[in-house]
């Protein structure tokens, strides 16, 4: 600070009322983003410019891994993540004969499959279900053995959250819905969706 008592040369400072801490114009900015910090929380702030200065459609919002996701005007979302999802599926380990769920909205894809081994020791068979799950483009999976039902829906909840909130951390997710954070089973009959919302 200048000695004239200015933070900028040739600026006088500017007088405030005895008490007030803040500016007029910062007290009024600290307000709107109060009265839309939950919104700035909760709802995507839907981009009006991309990178290029030019003017994008409307119902464009970046999510996980800095992909697209538009949602047109009908409703309908479409998360380009969930692209990698089936253009991997055939050079992933695991994903033949196994019921499909995938988020979308994460790039998340998980294969439940069943598998039958033959204890020689004691003659007699050891069956699990082996859950093959996958983050966006990763090659390799992570694995794990469920015996039964109640372990394998716990196992796909936990996926499922904890891809949420590791991608969370990272990219900013506000705006998706249930319905965007639902692992969506190919064989629904066989394994049900699970619902971000619904622990075990």
């Amino acid at each position: 600070m200048s000695a004239q008592g200015s933070n900028v040369v040739g600026l006088p400072a500017r007088k405030t009322a005895v008490g007030q801490s803040r500016s007029p114009a910062a007290q009024g900015a600290i307000n709107t983003i109060a009265s839309s910090f939950k919104r700035l929380i909760n709802d995507a702030v839907r981009g009006e410019w991309d990178d290029s200065g030019v003017q994008k459609r409307q119902g464009i919002v970046y999510g996980a891994y800095n992909q697209i996701s538009f949602t047109a005007s009908d409703g309908t979302v479409t998360h380009f993540c969930g692209n990698s999802i089936t253009e991997m599926r055939d050079s992933r380990e695991y994903t033949r004969n196994a019921v499909e769920l995938r988020c979308d909205a994460l790039g998340l894809a998980i294969y439940v499959s069943s598998v039958k081994q033959i204890d020689p020791s004691i003659r007699k068979f050891d069956a699990f279900l082996r859950v093959a799950s996958y983050q966006y483009k990763k090659e390799k999976p992570d694995l794990s053995k469920c015996y039964d039902a109640t372990a394998l829906y716990t196992k796909l909840h936990t996926i499922l959250i904890s891809t949420y909130n590791q991608l969370a951390r990272e990219y900013n997710l506000a705006g998706l819905k249930v319905e965007d954070l639902t692992l969506v089973s190919d064989h629904p009959n066989l394994i049900p969706n699970v619902v971000i919302t619904e622990p075990c």
